[in-house]
């Protein structure tokens, strides 16, 4: 009797945790069978836990969402499993800080986006037949806003294996990047103000390049890519930082520079312009130079070169204009 008491008590706090943790992070974290299609359901919940692939952060753990599906399928070593989604609900105060080891880990968690209550890290099997929008349904749901005025500068960071595995970035002020910066600088032979900061270094028979460059920045912040370089057009993450702007920092970044060169028109196309914009305005280009990386061309007409990215030549709708030179006579 003793026994059963003991356990309905257990029973009793633990329910009453949940209910805790319900109506402190919100409702849809516990609901979220609503969104889920049919057949998924809500497998586990943990508590006090962090995104796999990141560091654990001192009094700031999150909740753990195991989703489950009904489709047997196979993960990238040929094993079978069940079609499953882990989500993590953290507080914005977690800084997703990747493991340390050269670049972050294939498999690791992808930081989602955040609301005004935390922040949303997601891991699924390598395939999802039953609910290949997922991770639409999850923004949508939870309220992420894909509202994103920061100006891309690392263009490659389109890919989807960039995307797929870029870490949440670290805030750090300028001077610690500088500490950064001057690690590069030491291990950079040629060096000289204003050069890429890159330099090959070799891990076993191969040389392998490593790369600290301005990836992105919008009216407050700059972000900084750490990547290292395994094949030709291969990169992995080292991490990534955050820096607020200040005139020190547009100046080591040439952020006014970047920003008066993206406002000029010529040849009547500008910086961010839509592909098929450019072309209905100017006509068929009198010829098509594709690159190796898809999706990547230039686009040659008598007056300008126009460089473009996430275009497919068969639909000339498509794509965005990353750069425009004039053609000299």
């Amino acid at each position: 009797m003793r026994a059963s008491k003991t356990i309905a008590v257990l029973i009793i706090l633990f329910a009453t945790y949940l209910l805790f943790i319900k109506n402190s992070l919100g409702n849809e974290i516990i609901e979220a069978n609503e969104i889920l299609p049919e057949g998924w359901k809500i497998k586990s919940i943990y508590i006090e836990d962090f995104p796999y692939g990141y560091l654990q952060q001192k009094d700031h753990d999150g909740i753990h969402i195991y989703l489950a599906g009904t489709t047997e399928v196979e993960d990238k070593g040929n094993l079978k499993t069940t079609e499953s989604i882990s989500l993590w609900l953290m507080p914005l105060e977690y800084k997703g800080e990747p493991v340390p080891q050269p670049g972050t880990p294939e498999m690791a968690a992808r930081f989602i986006g955040k609301t005004t209550k935390y922040k949303l890290f997601a891991k699924a099997t390598y395939k999802i037949p039953t609910w290949q929008n997922w991770k639409d349904d999850l923004i949508k749901y939870y309220k992420i806003s894909n509202e994103d005025k920061r100006q891309i500068v690392l263009e490659m960071i389109d890919r989807k294996a960039m995307r797929d595995t870029m870490p949440e970035p670290k805030v750090i002020t300028f001077e610690e990047y500088i500490k950064t910066k001057d690690k590069y600088i030491l291990k950079m032979r040629n060096y000289k103000p204003g050069y890429a900061l890159t330099y090959e270094e070799k891990s076993g028979d191969k040389p392998g390049g490593y790369w600290l460059t301005l990836e992105s920045f919008d009216d407050k912040w700059v972000w900084i890519a750490d990547l290292r370089q395994y094949k030709s057009k291969g990169w992995d993450w080292i991490g990534r930082f955050q820096i607020e702007r200040n005139s020190q920092v547009d100046e080591e970044f040439q952020i006014n520079s970047i920003i008066k060169a993206r406002s000029q028109i010529i040849g009547g196309v500008r910086y961010g312009m839509p592909v098929g914009e450019v072309i209905s305005m100017k006509g068929e280009p009198k010829e098509i130079n594709v690159h190796q990386e898809g999706g990547s061309a230039d686009l040659i007409y008598d007056d300008v070169i126009v460089s473009v990215r996430q275009w497919v030549q068969r639909n000339n709708t498509t794509g965005r204009v990353i750069g425009v030179k004039p053609i000299k006579n």
